[in-house]
């Protein structure tokens, strides 16, 4: 677009002397329908007149040509020669239409207009931090032919119709396994489109090509069918009194057979003695009862109390029902009223809130009392610090409740009524009682089968099983006192592909945990208040730092 030719014959140049000249033509051709109009007489036909000046109006509209669309349109023709193209016919309408969703929707952000630029190009790019109006945007354009290369993450592999005659794998990640490989490789040579297909590696080391060809796919088995949360939400389903949609013993009936034929029954090796069966209605046993003790469940096990903020914020469990615990015992209002300072408050807040739902580990090479094991920086703290001494004392009060009443309805269904071999506890009152869920291992018996989410425990601070302290990054706080995205990775060591996720995750808690506690507490609340100025503050540092549309 440099060259002279380019320059000469379809540069638009003096687009103001282009529509000056328009206009006269335009007041020329006015000019002569009046003298036409003067020649006629008055007493003439009126019908005839009126043909006249629909000629008139034909004859001028004739002269009147658009020089500036002229160029316009020969400019766009030029520059459909260096656009990609892909298979279909070419349909304007939709592109433009699309384009324009695509603008509207996303109010021009810096993601959006880098988008739209590139499908002028015809290429387009896929992830799973784009809209929902952006991501269909792309997807008809490529069916359509308009765009011809997609960079996209592994949502490629998430059912998305994207037919392709060539996929490209250009970066090596721990997460590109087998199954992902085979369904985005199944996205080239579709039937009907191509008589064959094309799998090209880029930066892939032949051994992991190699496994990725001739791996077998992995097996189904069925997880853990459920958590104290999610029976606190299917409890809540089954007692349900609206039958609008679906009727009070048609949910009870599902919530049933979902409690009674899990699909781990079918698929793991510990349900063919029938241990699981026991174990997972041990865990019911346990579950109730612990929600029964937080004061969610009334003894017809119908959710009461805070039961629906438990259930609002059970995307960050078990920090979920760890909070409810402390809000119940008033450790955190107490908290605030001893603290005078606003800022002091909110930062105390956030860290307590960032303690019990971020869980990012640091590796074990930092060390906080050696400054030379990791990067510092004067707004970054790095490691999360200890929680205050009462909230401290909450969180253990909530973990030996749960230790002890989990280590309970083990026991009942144990061999002896034991966890463990009296041959492995050398002590003569055994050792059923635990203190964190790394005690937890597979020896205590053969049907007994491990799983961290039965245990809706957080110890904190947290330790290995060698006792030395697993400290936990403290990026959401650091995030917001600088807003940086380029400290996150240089001193919080978060990956550049995983940031936005993780800031994302814990924006939304915030949200969603401030509109329940709006909807729970009494108006005026101190904790309400300042978890709501938390989340306005902290959504809009997390837009404004990755250029997203501020919130109305």
């Amino acid at each position: 677009m440099e060259s002279e030719e380019f320059k000469t014959k379809y540069e638009i140049k003096d687009e103001e002397k282009l529509l000056k000249m328009q206009k006269r033509n335009r007041d020329a051709a006015n000019k002569k329908k009046e003298v036409k109009k003067k020649k006629k007489g008055d007493g003439e036909d009126g019908r005839k007149e009126k043909y006249d000046e629909r000629d008139g109006r034909d004859q001028g509209g004739e002269e009147e040509v658009d020089l500036l669309a002229l160029q316009r349109e020969k400019l766009n023709q030029v520059l459909q020669r260096f656009k990609l193209r892909g298979r279909g016919g070419m349909d304007s309408d939709l592109y433009q239409k699309m384009t324009e969703r695509v603008a509207k929707q996303s109010k021009m952000k810096e993601c959006s207009r880098r988008l739209l630029a590139l499908m002028e190009r015809g290429i387009g790019f896929h992830h799973q931090g784009m809209n929902y109006v952006e991501k269909g945007a792309v997807e008809v354009l490529f069916r359509s032919g308009h765009l011809a290369i997609i960079f996209s993450t592994s949502t490629l592999a998430l059912g998305v119709n994207m037919p392709c005659k060539t996929v490209v794998f250009g970066v090596d990640t721990p997460y590109l396994t087998p199954l992902l490989y085979r369904q985005m490789s199944g996205r080239a040579g579709r039937r009907g489109f191509d008589h064959a297909g094309t799998v090209l590696f880029m930066s892939v080391p032949t051994s992991k090509m190699r496994r990725l060809l001739t791996a077998s796919l992995s097996n189904l088995h069925g997880n853990p069918p459920f958590t104290a949360s999610f029976l606190l939400r299917l409890l809540s389903f089954a007692h349900d009194s609206n039958e609008e949609v679906i009727t009070l013993g048609a949910r009870q009936n599902v919530a049933r057979a979902l409690l009674e034929k899990p699909f781990s029954q079918f698929t793991r090796i510990e349900a063919e003695s029938g241990g699981l069966q026991k174990q997972l209605r041990a865990y019911v046993m346990f579950s109730v009862q612990f929600l029964r003790e937080l004061q969610l469940l009334d003894n017809k096990c119908c959710a009461k109390n805070l039961a629906n903020l438990a259930m609002h914020i059970s995307a960050g469990e078990p920090g979920n029902l760890l909070f409810i615990y402390l809000l119940q015992k008033g450790v955190l209002h107490k908290m605030l009223k001893r603290i005078e300072d606003h800022l002091e408050k909110k930062m105390l807040v956030l860290q307590v809130l960032a303690t019990i739902f971020t869980r990012e580990r640091l590796s074990l090479a930092f060390d906080p009392n050696d400054p030379t094991t990791y990067t510092q920086d004067s707004k970054s703290k790095v490691f999360i610090p200890d929680l205050p001494e009462d909230i401290q004392k909450g969180v253990d009060e909530y973990n030996q409740m749960v230790f002890k009443l989990y280590s309970t309805c083990m026991q009942s269904i144990a061999p002896n009524y034991s966890l463990t071999d009296a041959q492995l506890c050398p002590s003569a009152k055994g050792c059923d009682v635990f203190g964190s869920t790394e005690w937890l291992v597979s020896p205590i018996f053969s049907g007994y089968s491990n799983d961290s989410v039965f245990l809706p425990a957080l110890p904190i601070p947290q330790k290995d099983h060698r006792g030395r302290a697993i400290h936990m990054n403290a990026y959401a706080i650091d995030f917001f006192v600088h807003e940086s995205r380029d400290l996150l990775h240089s001193v919080n060591q978060l990956q550049v592909n995983n940031m936005w996720f993780q800031l994302n995750d814990f924006a939304t808690l915030l949200h969603r945990l401030s509109d329940g506690i709006d909807a729970m507490t009494r108006t005026q609340d101190p904790l309400a208040l300042l978890i709501r100025e938390l989340y306005i503050e902290y959504d809009l540092k997390f837009r404004s730092a990755f250029g997203m549309k501020v919130r109305d």
